[in-house]
């Protein structure tokens, strides 16, 4: 074989056999437990910028019972829920601490559905919570009397 082909054939077989030989499946698994981690951050990261809402939303529905307990109406059913939906929050940011602890030990698929289980709890948590202060709304609502619908008016 002439020196001219057997040079160029050796270099194309050295560049095109050098990951066979060459073992990337530790940077594979580290990259694709990093890809994991910082997806799952990002859930914890949704998951507690929604129960933080919540959270505004019951202080909101606080004020309003407050305010309307002033005028003289009965809250106690809305303060009730209140209370309720006080714990119903704590157990939610409790679930998502669980989640965000486990987050780091990431290193196979099966840690990986195991937080998933752990994320699914934590989103059963917050919309436990978000029910409670949607309640909470409701009983607000039913103890003032609605203003009477105005009838419509025709231009002449």
């Amino acid at each position: 074989m002439p020196k001219f082909i057997a040079i160029p054939t050796l270099a194309i077989f050295l560049l095109v056999a050098t990951p066979l030989w060459i073992n990337t499946a530790p940077a594979q698994a580290a990259q694709e437990s990093e890809f994991q981690t910082v997806r799952f951050e990002g859930v914890q990261a949704r998951q507690t910028a929604s129960i933080e809402r919540i959270n505004l939303l019951l202080e909101r529905a606080t004020s309003l019972i407050t305010k309307f307990e002033d005028r003289g109406l009965d809250m106690t059913g809305a303060r009730t829920a209140v209370t309720e939906t006080a714990t119903a929050i704590e157990q939610a940011k409790e679930a998502i601490n669980k989640f965000k602890n486990g987050i780091p030990t990431i290193t196979t698929k099966n840690l990986q559905e195991s937080i998933r289980k752990t994320a699914a709890e934590a989103n059963q948590a917050i919309k436990k919570a978000h029910a409670k202060v949607v309640e909470v709304i409701r009983l607000i609502r039913a103890s003032y009397d609605h203003p009477t619908a105005r009838t419509a008016t025709t231009t002449p």
